[in-house]
């Protein structure tokens, strides 16, 4: 369902959440917030991603009450590829409401396996909630020990995209620091933790500078939570419109290259079928709400 509405009387403006309320009654701020997160509200025309920022009156507002649909790239009876969209969470967690995409798998396939510890059905790695692209579910118990087997042998491939501000080190370069969770509690993690943290190794690579931002590759080996962009970060580098994470030193980004969300998109996966064995290699197109696509090979303008 899609609601619509234009945004007037309100000199001022009105923070997004607020005038989400006045157009959805029947739905909490709460709610409203977590769709928003989801990337189910568009402002003339533009995906958003935050509800604290300002609407100012004239401006068109789009919310979409349903789901986004779910993109599948490829199903077989082992396994299948997603495109996720940012904003929306893998997996749930205990007490969480919101939809997922495990949630839309489960009703798109039916019932996916749990593995080890339950909770996160089909799930054989993750994507933290504003990064887009591949995301990888088992449809067997069978394939997914397979495919776990795959990821702690480090023989999956995969490739992520990141437009950043900042001056990378080098043109090539790899990043080999712990990581382990910050403390407090909650998803942020830190570098080189007191505790020793889980080994973290990722490569990178420069696809192309220009003024202050640059186009990065980034080819983890491991896989850790927030591994790409703390790895950034420690590289002297922060992906643009990175809500938690941000490198000391590195400039900020023009307005005119605020997103909305984090700037990281998995681009590609390369690994074995669980079933034959045979060579799969899947990718997911540049998201449109990123801007222009990074070009294919090393340049600088």
């Amino acid at each position: 369902m899609l609601r619509r509405r234009l945004l007037e009387g309100h000199p001022g403006g009105l923070r997004l959440d607020e005038a989400l309320s006045r157009m959805v009654p029947e739905l909490s701020r709460a709610r409203l917030q977590k769709l928003v997160r989801r990337g189910a509200v568009r402002l003339d025309g533009r995906v958003v991603y935050r509800s604290a920022g300002r609407v100012g009156n004239g401006t068109r507002i789009e919310i979409h009450l349903d789901p986004p649909p779910l993109r599948i790239l490829h199903c077989d009876d082992s396994l299948a590829i997603l495109d996720k969209p940012a904003g929306l969470l893998s997996h749930g967690f205990p007490g969480c409401r919101e939809v997922t995409l495990c949630d839309q798998a489960q009703e798109a396939f039916g019932p996916l396996p749990e593995g080890a510890g339950g909770g996160r059905p089909g799930v054989v790695h993750r994507l933290d909630r504003e990064t887009s692209g591949l995301l990888l579910l088992a449809r067997t118990d069978s394939a997914l020990l397979a495919l776990k087997a795959q990821f702690r042998s480090r023989s999956v491939r995969k490739r992520y995209l990141a437009l950043c501000s900042g001056s990378p080190p080098r043109e090539s370069w790899s990043c080999e620091r712990p990581l382990g969770p910050a403390p407090g509690g909650g998803s942020r993690q830190w570098i080189d933790p007191p505790t020793g943290g889980k080994e973290a190794h990722t490569d990178f690579r420069l696809l192309q500078r220009r003024g202050e931002l640059c186009w990065i590759e980034a080819r983890p080996r491991t896989g850790r939570r927030h591994q790409v962009r703390l790895h950034l970060c420690a590289s002297g580098l922060s992906v643009v419109d990175d809500p938690l994470y941000q490198a000391r030193g590195a400039p900020r980004p023009p307005k005119g290259a605020r997103i909305g969300r984090c700037a990281l998109h998995a681009d590609s996966l390369e690994l074995r079928h669980p079933d034959d064995g045979r060579p799969l290699r899947f990718e997911a197109p540049w998201p449109s709400d990123l801007g222009p696509a990074p070009p294919a090979g090393n340049s600088e303008e």
